[in-house]
């Protein structure tokens, strides 16, 4: 009888509730396939199948705790998803090759989640401050945690992981040999579990040993606090085995860790008919202001105003790592209040108190920003043409390039120029890179048609991997660079993965089809706030209240303006070369203007 017999046997009796015969059903399925003794030193024949045991094991165990949770049955809870995440580690080294592979089979059913919902439940049940950080840790897991792994591998770590594999594979084989052995009653089937448990030891014993996983560690607490100044604050939102019913936030500033609850926003969405992988927040715009005022308002009760509770007075950025659900969506939009205004310029965004950056993760951002790299200093932007791609002119981004290029001493690549081989080349040796041009992306996992228009093809997600940076700084003004799948497991697939796992530190991107004019005009309010020594976050907030400050009725509406936002470390950024001309004309003017002021009132 198949091991998924009883999953399936297993799943009618959970539905049924009666969760002590689906926790036999589940335990015969894992014996089937595994030896006890065996299974404790972290191995199985099938890690995909017995995952999945042990994560409907949880969902049994869950159930019984409901009624009456007890530390002992939470502990529990937490010892089945430890053995779950063991066998995962094994099955995700297995199917995660490089940086661009995601492991979309299975992965959004990673345990990660799952213990970060069962440490939240003991941290509640005891108040163990010893738990934040394991909260912490699994929440970190649960986004981009292959990207993170693969990330950071050093040539000696590829040959570890090699090493590893074929280890692996010799015990999987040897595995599969003493199961049919014992099944069948083999007499030697007890000297196939002698060289099976020595070779399980041995490949333990030379993991403990390797360096594979050092750089690949999730950031701590206390490092992230490290980092922070009494203005900051970290907001991480959860990406919780039960999203549709429980959503978490962490925040962390200088000197607290908080863990709060906030609402889901799927009834908002059943509300407003949106869909999963809509791009939300464009279709709220097309119904007006009155529903947008309704939804801004409702989306900052639900999943911020909670969280704001906890946030000193001092508090003026918030980093804001979001999960799968609110990926798309710039807190800078929400509005604090309700209101009457039907003026798009006069309502209580968000953005008026705080300024916004987003990561992926914590530990994705201290990978970028620790990683060692080349200091390089020129500065460049990028205007192509797109003859023979059918794709409309962008006459205002050009006229808007060649200013900004002459006022911040970038070179200019424009036309034909700017092609794929030249922005290569710019990518390894400039720190701060402006292109404006066309972009494309998709809700689903084609990463071949997602990325940005050159004068001479396409650059697609899949080809950026491939490429080196010592960029600190790209500022993608194109349509649609920071949407993309949703991933439950690994997060928002967009150009914003890509790029981060080469190494670059931040990124200016769009959530949606932006506008080109209002564009333009907020990236070169954005680079005159930053060279005056703001950070990231502080400069676009600036730029985009100045837009708001001198936009019209229609342009006001966040559709023009909440779409662009800065991804990444939130440093500041200094423009060697910029030209500063006039500061010395005023250094040498003004004193003739003084002495002429002087002697006209003696006079």
């Amino acid at each position: 009888m198949s091991t998924r017999f009883n999953d399936l046997a297993g799943l009618l009796f959970y539905y049924a509730k009666d969760y002590n015969q689906a926790l036999q059903e589940y335990e015969e399925g894992i014996h089937r396939i595994s030896d006890n003794d065996i299974l404790m030193l972290g191995f199985s024949a099938n890690n995909y199948q017995i995952t999945t045991l042990l994560r409907q094991k949880n969902w049994v165990y869950e159930q019984q705790n409901k009624l009456n949770p007890t530390i002992k049955k939470q502990q529990q809870i937490i010892n089945n998803l430890l053995l779950m995440e063991s066998f995962w580690d094994r099955f995700l080294q297995d199917q995660v090759i490089n940086i661009q592979d995601i492991m979309t089979d299975m992965y959004n059913e990673n345990p990660y989640p799952y213990l970060f919902q069962a440490y939240v439940k003991m941290y509640e049940l005891t108040g163990d401050a010893k738990y934040q950080e394991k909260i912490h840790e699994y929440n970190e897991k649960s986004k981009y945690n292959a990207l993170l792994l693969m990330a950071s591998l050093t040539p000696n770590q590829e040959k570890e992981k090699q090493v590893l594999y074929n280890k692996r594979k010799a015990i999987h084989l040897l595995y599969d040999e003493y199961m049919l052995a014992k099944n069948n009653l083999v007499p030697n089937s007890n000297l196939l579990k002698t060289q099976l448990v020595a070779q399980i030891k041995n490949y333990n014993s030379y993991e403990a040993t390797t360096s594979l996983f050092q750089k690949s560690k999730t950031v701590t607490i206390t490092e992230i606090q490290n980092n922070l100044t009494n203005k900051d604050a970290v907001v991480s939102y959860s990406n919780d085995a039960n999203m549709i019913t429980n959503n978490y936030a962490e925040i962390i500033t200088k000197n607290n860790f908080k863990i709060e609850k906030v609402n889901p926003i799927t009834e908002l969405w059943a509300e407003n008919g949106f869909q999963e992988n809509d791009i939300i927040t464009n279709e709220v715009f097309k119904k007006g202001i009155a529903n947008f005022k309704i939804y801004g308002n409702e989306l900052y009760k639900m999943v911020f105003k909670n969280v704001e509770n906890h946030l000193p007075k001092a508090i003026t950025h918030i980093e804001i790592i979001p999960n799968t659900i609110l990926s798309n969506i710039p807190f800078e939009m929400l509005l604090t209040a309700d209101t009457i205004t039907t003026d798009y310029r006069k309502l209580p965004y968000l953005m008026r108190k705080y300024s916004f950056s987003y990561s992926l993760s914590a530990s994705i951002s201290q990978f970028n920003t620790t990683k060692q790299r080349a200091n390089v200093n020129k500065n460049s932007i990028f205007t192509p043409s797109f003859d023979g791609q059918q794709l409309s002119k962008l006459a205002l981004s050009k006229g808007a390039a060649e200013n900004i290029a002459k006022e911040y001493n970038m070179t200019l690549f424009e036309g034909k120029k700017a092609s794929i081989p030249t922005f290569k080349t710019t990518l390894q040796d400039n720190k701060v890179i402006t292109i404006f041009s066309h972009g494309k992306s998709f809700n689903d996992l084609e990463n071949n048609k997602k990325g940005i228009y050159f004068s001479d093809g396409f650059l697609s997600i899949n080809a950026i991997y491939k490429l080196k940076t010592n960029c600190d700084l790209l500022i993608l003004g194109t349509c649609e660079s920071g949407f993309g799948y949703k991933e439950k497991g690994e997060g928002n697939i967009s150009l914003v993965r890509p790029f981060s796992s080469i190494g670059v530190k931040s990124m200016v991107l769009a959530s949606w089809k932006i506008d080109e004019a209002s564009s333009v005009t907020i990236i070169h309010s954005f680079l005159k706030y930053l060279s005056q020594g703001n950070t990231k976050s502080e400069a676009l907030q600036k730029a985009k209240l100045d837009f708001l400050a001198t936009a019209s009725p229609t342009t006001a509406n966040p559709i023009y303006w909440a779409g662009l936002t800065i991804t990444g470390n939130n440093e500041t950024i200094e423009f060697e070369g910029k030209k500063y001309w006039h500061w010395w004309y005023l250094v040498f003017t003004l004193p003739f203007i003084a002495f002429w002021y002087f002697k006209r009132s003696r006079s």
